[in-house]
């Protein structure tokens, strides 16, 4: 007896049209999350681009990378920030870099906000010294204090996340020094890079006092000689004495003068004679 081949079972027509209408319905969906996955993985490309582009000093790359990820960032913004305000600090653009690095400290976690912090405080540094060069020395010094005010600040997660960077950089010098021979990497933890700030700005700082000192006397002095120069002639000099003193000799000059001139034929009782005649 042959076996009988079941015949296939047909599909209702209401199903294949809900099937239909679920998968149309579906379309934005996939769309939707399709261009997530691509800002995604645009986002940590670019920022990886641009951390590289920084690290091998070419800022003005980096900074044009780092824009990139401005555009819709739901996604951690503080970070996109953050590289575009490294970038313009490399650049030396202090206030574009304050801005920047302000706005991504807003929201940055910690400990990530630690060297947010830190690169804050370098462009509020470099901003103090560009005051210092154009002669703004009390401009200058308020930056200095601005700049050593926000590393005094730090959280104490950052003095944690500090600590924990230093005993696992010392553990990797330990393991190769036989390789590193004792050479320093030159970057230095983030505790390193604070305490060395710091000093670096209490410097700056005391320099910048001199300088306006100095500057406050020069300007003095200045003063001083457009006031001499713009007086009346007998008074530019302390020698030539005040106006009245002036005015003293005048008057015992004539009393003298007068007197003189009363000694001279008075003094004689002689009476007038008139010359004897040529002829």
């Amino acid at each position: 007896m042959s076996r009988s081949t079941p015949r296939p079972t047909p599909r209702d027509p209401r199903i294949s049209k809900r099937i239909g209408v679920l998968v149309i319905a579906s379309l934005p969906v996939a769309a939707l999350l399709g261009i997530v996955v691509l800002k995604l993985l645009l986002m940590m490309l670019f920022s990886q681009i641009s951390i590289s582009q920084a690290a091998a000093g070419d800022y003005k790359s980096a900074l044009a990378t780092a824009r990139w990820n401005l555009i819709a960032n739901v996604v951690e913004p503080w970070r996109a920030h953050y590289n575009v305000g490294t970038a313009e600090l490399g650049l030396e653009l202090y206030d574009d870099a304050r801005g920047s690095l302000s706005y991504s400290l807003q929201s940055a976690p910690l400990p990530d906000g630690c060297y947010v912090r830190t690169n804050l405080a370098l462009a509020i540094e470099g901003q103090g010294d560009r005051a210092s060069d154009n002669d703004e020395f009390d401009v200058a010094i308020d930056f200095y204090a601005q700049a050593v005010a926000m590393l005094e600040n730090m959280p104490a997660e950052c003095k944690s996340e500090a600590e924990a960077e230093s005993q696992s950089e010392s553990d990797e010098e330990s393991e190769s020094a036989s390789e590193s021979d004792g050479e320093s990497d030159g970057g230095g933890t983030l505790g390193e890079q604070s305490e060395q700030s710091e000093a670096r700005l209490g410097e700056k700082g005391e320099q910048a006092e001199s300088d306006l000192e100095q500057q406050e006397q020069q300007q003095q002095q200045q003063q001083e000689q457009q006031e001499t120069d713009s007086a009346p002639d007998g008074q530019g000099e302390e020698s030539a004495g005040s106006p009245l003193d002036d005015l003293g000799d005048r008057m015992d000059a004539a009393e003298q003068d007068r007197t003189d001139w009363d000694s001279v034929d008075r003094s004689q009782n002689a009476p007038f004679e008139l010359p004897d005649k040529p002829w």
